[in-house]
């Protein structure tokens, strides 16, 4: 490999190999112990249920809250799952909440119901209307919880492409009240390929990552994919709790329950439930999107007690979130070397002035080669054969809780043994861009809404700009379980004006400050 090496000098050469082994060899030995914890889980899980069917002898009252936003395929199939195949054997109200009238959601939740296909009994579709000072999600799901019935003791926060597998909600549930000190329990996503492409990969790669964490069940993380928590402590009335922060320009709906969670001493429970999540992205600029979001949450945090600093090295949240985001990104830059390396080192076995008159034994016992050998020759198929036994293992949790989870992930999904390896290698080539550009960002694009975060939370809001007319919403009672159809009515002439002003120039952004809306003569482009 020459007397310089081909990149480095060959002491540094054999530095960097020597180091980026140690580093395939932690991640497949991580993840092949998660690997192991999921297959405890496996076999643990059938008698867990069994435990907590058991003891739910007069289970509380319940309230799904279903933040919406949009409608695919698999929308209306989501959905009547989410109604009919809960399992959950107490009282249940769902509470669907969309941004706007205009929502393809809200237009065919209402069409569902107006079929049979979706129940009307004990479920309310309400309308939210647009965020001010926090994330649209977070709005939504505020003024849903606000409107929960007071007879539910529970209340469940679920992504509408969730599918609850029979049991879990009680699982949940029994976790939950089981516990007094616990704040939350919480499930977590698998995320599955449903394309064959780098970028689909690369995008499940992340949490993956952090199953290794998950997987031990003592993560003490709130994933707002399925969060449930008592109704008593979502109560705005709580000193320093959970809604309180919510509406404090809050962000983020679990990661600022973690933090309450951790500000209290207060534990959250992530029982084995894992929930199929089928990924799917065609463009690297999506997947871009997608993990500057991951870590621009990580910035993100509730308002410190009076007296005390927000400062990372003084507040032990932030102190953490940047150490996380310092190991992702040296971890991101290293493996990110890996294939170029690889490659060099490969050509300068043959290349090199010394290769034409060594023979083999002799250049094989070279320290630097010896080292190129153990790091993409062992350590790297290691840290591969590792990723490979955490897939299997999640997907046989997913088969254990739902058999039909398990036939749709077969039939729907699955990891490339080709692509994976490539998908892992672009992140990590992504990881310290995407890092950074969170931490230390003071933008992201959520949901075609452009947030700007100051001391932690939401500072402005804008979106393209439309009608005013359009992002009206209906005031609803308290009680009303959906809007009248006179409303409805009233939405499809919304529209119409709103179609007809789309021929007129307009400036493509509008901002919104925590204050409220602004003048309409100080909007400004973007």
């Amino acid at each position: 490999m020459g007397q310089g090496g081909p990149i480095f000098g060959l002491t540094a050469l054999t530095a960097f190999n020597t180091a980026l082994a140690t580093a395939y060899f932690a991640l497949g030995f991580v993840w092949t112990l998660a690997a192991a914890r999921r297959r405890r889980s496996t076999a643990a899980l059938p008698g867990m249920l069994t435990t907590a069917q058991g003891a739910l002898h007069s289970p509380p009252a319940l309230a799904v809250v279903l933040p919406v936003k949009g409608a695919h395929p698999q929308s209306a199939s989501n959905w009547r799952a989410q109604l009919t195949q809960h399992g959950y054997s107490g009282h249940v109200t769902f509470v669907f909440v969309v941004q706007e009238l205009s929502d393809p959601a809200y237009v065919l939740i209402k069409q569902l119901q107006a079929q049979g296909s979706l129940p009307i009994k004990g479920v309310k579709v309400l309308v939210a209307g647009l965020a001010r000072n926090t994330s649209q999600k977070l709005h939504n799901m505020i003024y849903a919880i606000e409107r929960v019935d007071e007879t539910a003791e529970l209340v469940l926060m679920l992504d509408d492409d969730m599918r609850m597998a029979p049991g879990a909600v009680d699982l949940l549930a029994h976790d939950l009240l089981s516990d007094p000190s616990l704040l939350a329990a919480s499930g977590f996503s698998y995320d599955v390929p449903a394309r064959w492409s780098p970028v689909t990969h690369a995008a499940c790669i992340f949490r993956l990552l952090l199953e290794v964490s998950v997987s031990t069940g003592g993560a003490s993380a709130a994933w707002g994919g399925c969060c449930m928590m008592r109704r008593a402590h979502l109560l705005g009335s709580v000193p320093d709790g959970v809604m309180q922060h919510w509406k404090d320009d809050g962000y983020s709906d679990d990661w600022i329950i973690t933090q309450v969670a951790r500000r209290h001493n207060r534990r959250i429970s992530n029982p084995p439930l894992l929930f199929l999540n089928l990924v799917e992205f065609s463009t690297f600029k999506q997947v871009y999107n997608f993990l500057h979001r991951q870590f621009f949450v990580l910035d993100t945090y509730v308002r410190p007690p009076p007296g005390e600093s927000s400062l990372p090295w003084v507040d032990p949240h932030r102190r953490e979130s940047y150490l996380l985001a310092l190991a992702m990104a040296a971890g991101g830059l290293l493996f990110a070397l890996a294939p170029p390396m690889f490659f060099s080192q490969l050509a300068s076995l043959y290349t090199t002035q010394w290769a034409a008159n060594e023979s083999w034994p002799v250049r094989l016992a070279r320290p630097e080669v010896l080292t190129f050998l153990a790091c993409f020759g062992l350590a790297a198929p290691f840290a591969l054969s590792g990723g490979r036994a955490l897939v299997r293992a999640q997907a046989g949790l997913i088969s254990t809780l739902s058999p039909a989870g398990g036939e749709r992930m077969r039939q729907e999904g699955a990891w490339s043994n080709l692509l994976a390896p490539i998908g892992f290698h672009l992140y990590t080539a992504m990881c310290p861009f995407f890092v950074v550009h969170g931490i230390l960002g003071s933008t992201v694009v959520w949901s075609g809404a452009q947030y700007h975060k100051l001391n932690g939370r939401v500072a402005r809001i804008q979106r393209p700009r439309q009608s005013p007319l359009k992002s009206i919403s209906p005031p609803l009672k308290k009680g009303d379980g959906s809007a009248p159809s006179a409303i409805e009515k009233t939405a499809d002439v919304l529209s119409g004006l709103a179609s007809s002003r789309a021929s007129h120039p307009t400036k493509p952004w509008r901002r919104v400050r925590t204050g409220g809306l602004r003048p309409r003569s100080s909007l400004r482009p973007t």
